[in-house]
């Protein structure tokens, strides 16, 4: 791009409907567009920049109809005009320029970009994404990363300049002349040979004038992340000794910090903390305790309880929902069961939602109170699926956010699932994560682990499932079971026989009467064994529900 002479941006804004699908179709004929998209981001932004003068607010037109928010720049004088646009990670995009480059940082959920001799700058995160490029001519410039989980293979093909992402080692078989170009007709389509990704990217041109791309790599904090690297999740749990369970405060400090009504424990000796609701023997829960209602054991030996809160401070509810292929018949009861638990937290609460589905764990919002908007992002729930990593979907929705609060805030995980991983009836599409390893973990984060069943997979059309899945499911209830107990949660069945609207009060009602209850243990030294904590309530048929135990890290 030439230097700009005069620079007067010029910012609008596009609202976009709830959740996902959105279309942002951009036309500058004149200049270039850099599109930037951002994850979380409610709505468009859209600066215009002149290149020979300054912008002008009716350089830029804006439309929007039935989804498709348009954005065409045309200054009636010929003027030259960049446009930088802020877009959501969610939405379909459409760029055409003729000679003004086109460049997309981050990921987007689908791209479709057309210049005639413009160039494309591409810096994406690639192993969620798929590119294909198809030209009358081979770009003037060619920057390619190398990575070792793609190849960008490139070439002539059925009178077309061709180049895609493929596995490493395509590049041998593409070069064959005998080998027909099987790809070309989803080329269009986005597809890759890697499979299916979250971002497709297609551009389309005829004489480039340089084609540059880049990848970015997948943060801890993106909104998108594959199943299988929840395995660097739990390494990185055991490698660093990430203990969510007890704080160890720096030398020389002794003080006590506090949050809203649960304290967070500063000291030079390991603090437990201990979380779950307190019920007795007819299932109601017991308000009132006290330290001294308490007895601990820790391996057998007697502890003393530093701290015993049931105050009600601001809660973390975050919603896993399993959209995968066999939860299909029960898309509509989950939208429902999502809007329901997002309505029982009080104003204070923070609900988050994330979802499995396409073979991908994503965040439709992280943690917020901002109930409206969570009621406009379920109402706009992508209908997805594909195969079920549920146990690898745990283990991130477990690491997204709660991970980081350390044992500080209250935290439950509802996962609204049928309990089935691919790893119990094929050794494909399944979970890298196997199921002892998501127990260890579950057992040693303080987060409350709430699987609500759905109903399970049957023979019934039209989403029958096959033998091999039914085949599974007792197998299946009976680990979610072992989830919700390690974790002192509680196991709900949401099947014909349960309404769904009397399941809603009894989950907010044990997340409203949650205890904590914290201890130094007598043990200080740091060995990395499990210990088993027991805790027992001194009054006859009450019981305090909590994790096992801990890792002494």
């Amino acid at each position: 791009m030439t230097a700009r002479a005069a620079l007067a941006p010029v910012l609008a804004c596009l609202a976009l409907p709830p959740g996902q699908g959105a279309t942002v179709r951009i036309r500058n004929d004149f200049g270039g567009v850099a599109v930037r998209a951002v994850m979380g981001a409610e709505k468009p932004a859209v600066q215009s920049s002149g290149v020979t003068r300054p912008a002008r607010p009716d350089d830029v037109r804006y439309s929007q109809e039935r989804g498709v928010f348009g954005v065409e720049c045309r200054p009636a004088d010929g003027a030259r005009v960049d446009l930088d646009v802020t877009v959501p990670h969610t939405v379909y995009l459409e760029v055409t320029t003729r000679s003004g480059g086109i460049s997309i940082s981050g990921l987007v959920r689908d791209a479709n970009l057309v210049t005639d001799t413009g160039a494309i700058r591409l810096a994406v995160p690639w192993r969620l994404a798929t590119l294909s490029v198809r030209s009358l001519a081979r770009p003037k410039e060619i920057l390619l990363p190398d990575l070792d989980y793609a190849e960008f293979p490139y070439g002539a093909r059925q009178g077309y300049w061709t180049f895609l992402d493929a596995p490493p080692g395509f590049s041998a078989a593409a070069a064959d002349p005998k080998e027909p170009l099987r790809y070309a007709k989803d080329l269009d389509r986005g597809m890759s040979l890697r499979g299916y990704l979250y971002g497709s990217i297609r551009v389309r041109g005829n004489a480039l004038e340089r084609l540059v791309v880049s990848d970015i790599p997948v943060g801890p904090g993106s909104w998108i992340r594959l199943p299988g690297s929840a395995l660097e999740i739990l390494d990185g749990y055991l490698a660093h000794g990430l203990t969510p369970a007890a704080s160890i405060a720096p030398p020389g400090g002794d003080s006590i910090e506090t949050r809203p009504a649960l304290p967070r424990f500063v000291a030079q000796v390991r603090m437990v903390n201990l979380t779950g609701p307190v019920y007795d023997g007819e299932g109601r829960p017991v308000p009132g305790l006290k330290a001294e209602d308490f007895e601990v054991l820790e391996d057998g030996a007697p502890q003393i309880p530093a701290y015993v809160g049931s105050d009600e401070p601001p809660f973390n509810l975050i919603l896993l929902l399993d959209l995968s292929a066999t939860t299909l018949p029960s898309r509509a009861a989950q939208a429902e069961a999502a809007r329901q638990f997002a309505g029982i937290a009080r104003p204070e609460d923070r609900v988050a939602i994330y979802a499995l589905g396409e073979n991908l764990f994503q965040v439709i919002s992280p943690l917020t109170t901002d109930r409206a908007r969570l009621m406009r992002l379920i109402d706009g729930l992508p209908a997805l699926g594909g195969t079920s990593p549920l146990y690898d979907a745990i283990v991130l929705a477990m690491a997204q956010e709660a991970l980081q609060l350390l044992g500080e805030e209250r935290t439950a995980l509802v996962v609204i699932t049928d309990g089935v991983d691919n790893s119990l009836h094929t050794a494909a599409a399944g979970s890298r994560t196997s199921f002892d390893r998501l127990l260890g973990f579950v057992r040693s984060m303080p987060v409350l682990v709430y699987p609500i069943l759905l109903p399970a997979p049957s023979r019934q059309r039209p989403f029958a499932a096959s033998e091999a899945v039914i085949a599974t499911v007792p197998e299946a209830r009976r680990r979610m079971q072992l989830l919700a107990e390690a974790s002192g949660g509680r196991l709900f069945d949401a099947g014909p026989a349960f309404s769904m609207r009397t399941l809603y009060p009894l989950v907010a009602e044990e997340l409203r009467h949650v205890y904590t209850v914290a201890y130094y243990p007598r043990r200080h030294d740091l060995d990395g064994r499990w210990r088993r904590v027991a805790v027992k309530v001194k009054r006859p048929g009450v019981t305090f529900r909590t994790r096992e135990g801990y890792y002494a890290r």
